[in-house]
């Protein structure tokens, strides 16, 4: 995380966060800083978001916690000195292919040189025993030449086999970084990153596009209860349901804590309030337990709003009108769908 704030605002963030810490019993080590600078300077909305719900609740910041929130919101970015590592080696490996080129140059001129001096020779002789030599001479020149042309085509394959294994890498590390841990969907970055891109084509295509905010329904009792386990259980087994509701060009990610998103290209309202609703049935009706003891953990439920994009609205404004409708269905009583505030039109789904 990179923050761009001024020397003064710094300070002054600064001493708020300690000052949140203090009050709320934070531990003041620095990944605790961290979290609660960012909260102070609301840099990342989703942190403010996270921290307001757990201290509207009189969550206890223990160091578990804590270490829960850290995984959540920061474990994904790319690490620098992984993203450095591959920088230096990129620049290693330009390097090199900059000096094979150069020294194939430099033979390639070389031999030009060498070639033009035998071909003058063997126009100024008259056929007598100079000719042979001459021609020796081109045949051995000919062959360094050949015999330097494959150690360098050698040499360039295998830097573009290095060049090859260092794109992938960086690949894998970018998908990483999209990636959830927890779940193995996409997580925030990607939810901004698709939610961007789908946008854009759906202007320049002309068609719909929807948007699903979900958020699982009395979350901190699974994790009060039967603990942090247990509750990462019933993450893995909503995003599956996500996963499996969704198809095509649909993108679900983990939004933050027990919050996911949906995004759905060429998909109207009304459609996405069904494929909502989809996805609710499902995941009520799946039932939590130990395959062990077979105790069971309850069922999942879930509340979900819906919004669709408005022609040259900030895409803020298609998420705020998702998150409102989300809250209305908790306020309707959780377990349902309900679709964007617009009272004229709007429908509530639910069992």
């Amino acid at each position: 995380m990179h923050h761009t704030d001024s020397l003064g605002q710094a300070k002054e963030f600064g001493h708020e966060a300690i000052r949140l810490m203090e009050q709320h019993g934070v531990a003041p080590h620095p990944d605790n800083f961290t979290i609660w600078y960012d909260y102070a300077s609301g840099s990342r909305p989703e942190v403010t978001k996270a921290l307001d719900a757990l201290i509207a609740e009189g969550a206890e910041f223990n160091a578990e916690l804590c270490r829960e929130l850290l995984t959540q919101y920061y474990d994904d970015e790319p690490d620098p000195l992984v993203v450095g590592d591959a920088c230096d080696r990129l620049a290693d490996l330009v390097g090199k292919i900059s000096e094979q080129i150069g020294v194939g140059a430099d033979s390639h001129h070389a031999y030009c040189d060498r070639l033009s001096d035998i071909t003058r020779g063997i126009g100024s002789t008259d056929g007598g025993g100079t000719l042979p030599n001459l021609v020796v001479d081109l045949l051995s020149e000919t062959r360094s030449m050949l015999a330097k042309n494959r150690a360098m085509a050698d040499e360039l394959g295998k830097t573009s086999a290095q060049v090859d294994n260092l794109r992938r890498n960086l690949d894998e590390a970018r998908e990483e970084a999209l990636t959830d841990a927890l779940t193995g969907i996409g997580n925030r970055k990607h939810f901004d990153l698709a939610l961007k891109s789908a946008a854009v084509a759906a202007v320049d295509d002309e068609e719909p596009l929807s948007l699903i905010m979900c958020d699982i329904d009395h979350f901190k009792k699974f994790n009060d209860t039967y603990g942090h386990r247990i509750g990462d259980q019933v993450i893995k087994v909503t995003a599956r349901v996500l996963r499996e509701n969704i198809k095509g060009r649909d993108v679900a990610v983990r939004y933050g804590g027990e919050e996911f998103a949906v995004i759905l290209p060429h998909t109207a309202l009304r459609d996405a309030v069904i494929v909502a609703d989809q996805i609710r049935r499902t995941l009520a009706s799946r039932a939590l337990m130990n395959k062990r003891t077979g105790e069971s953990y309850g069922r999942i439920t879930m509340s979900l709003g819906v919004s669709e994009l408005r022609p040259g609205e900030p895409l803020e404004q298609l998420v705020k009108r998702a998150d409102e409708a989300l809250y209305q269905a908790k306020r309707e009583g959780r377990n349902r769908v309900s679709e964007e505030t617009r009272p004229e039109t709007a429908i509530s789904l639910s069992a």
